[in-house]
């Protein structure tokens, strides 16, 4: 793993070319040959580190000041304004759902042991899920445990945030960036031309499990019914109690693997952040890159980014996985290489 306090004295070096059949392991490469004029770059980020990992990166600043246009999955800006609006219909439909998800006093205390309760806290403070769940109010146990165990893969997600902002002596409260998301202020920073390879909307559409729009629910009387049925399908509140600690514990499990993952990508690592995910469940992730189109939406990336690389010098920011492939696909950049592009490394 590189030092990340010594990352600004750094500058880019491209790696030693490998053999015609090998690509590198990194999280950066340099794109070049087949016509080009000028070299395009392509980084894998991954969805949870802050933007310091690369904007502290001397090597990774001199390419983005050295290209004429940055280019991310989405319209970041439009993401961010996205986020800002869906946080404020969140905080009001909980307020709204505060008097059908609040407990009696203690409730979670009475059905379950010391030490579940005290586990469950533990878990939920360590990852900050305080702030996930109920907003400024660090009681969750004042609330329904199953609606808090319900949404498992967007707290998953938070849990990794936690781990990543960790990793950089940051908290995931902090009001700093994601790297895909502060590409926007990079490039109007650096007066680059910005551009994005897919619309906001097709995202919202084909994610709607990731990507949900609070705007749109409306709490009436159907679905009030609708709730309280689901809540009532996990059993009584001693169930959902030990539902909750359930899921949690699940989670802390999946920890060991992400610590890894981030190990191994902050390491520059991606072939090996790639294996420890299929060695950890692999089925899983090839459910997850069909549900997400990786590969049907790295072919209509790859059709945008050639015309791209062509006109001018491009740094692409997308997902680390569209980079390298899964089991499944074989990724945007072994798509460039067997189209005859010359791929470099690049170490930041």
């Amino acid at each position: 793993m590189f030092c990340l306090a010594s990352l600004s004295g750094l500058v880019a070096q491209v790696a030693p070319p490998t053999p015609a059949d090998t690509i590198p392991s990194a999280i950066m490469y340099r794109i070049s040959g087949k016509g080009l004029t000028q070299p395009s770059y392509l980084f894998g980020a991954l969805h949870v580190l802050p933007h310091e990992f690369v904007t502290r990166s001397r090597a990774f600043m001199n390419i983005a000041s050295g290209v004429d246009r940055i280019v991310t999955e989405v319209d970041v800006r439009q993401l961010e304004a996205f986020n800002r609006k869906n946080e404020a219909a969140s905080k009001a439909l909980m307020e709204q759902l505060l008097p059908h998800i609040t407990l009696p006093a203690d409730s979670q205390l009475q059905v379950v042991s010391p030490e579940a309760f005290h586990l469950v806290d533990s878990l939920i403070h360590h990852y900050h899920l305080e702030h996930y769940i109920s907003g400024a109010d660090s009681c969750w146990w004042r609330y329904d445990p199953g609606v808090i165990a319900l949404p498992m893969q967007q707290m998953a997600l938070y849990m990794f945030k936690a781990m990543g902002y960790g990793r950089m002596g940051m908290s995931p409260e902090s009001k700093s960036q994601v790297i895909d998301l502060y590409m926007g202020t990079l490039a109007d920073s650096l007066h680059k031309e910005y551009a994005q390879l897919e619309s906001l909307e097709y995202q919202k559409e084909m994610l709607p499990s990731l990507i949900m729009d609070f705007s749109e629910v409306k709490i009436d009387s159907t679905f009030l019914s609708n709730f309280r049925t689901n809540i009532a399908s996990m059993g009584n509140v001693a169930e959902r109690a030990k539902l909750l600690l359930v899921v949690l514990s699940a989670l802390e499990n999946s920890c060991a693997d992400w610590e890894r993952l981030l190990t191994a990508y902050m390491a520059q690592d991606s072939r090996r952040a790639v294996e420890v995910m299929v060695k950890s469940n692999g089925e899983a992730i090839d459910q997850a890159a069909e549900k997400l189109q990786i590969s049907p939406r790295n072919k209509r990336w790859l059709k945008a980014m050639r015309p791209m690389m062509k006109q001018k010098s491009t740094l692409f920011v997308v997902g680390l996985f569209h980079l390298t492939g899964v089991p499944s696909d074989q990724g945007i950049l072994e798509a460039l290489h067997q189209e005859g592009y010359t791929i470099e490394a690049v170490r930041l």
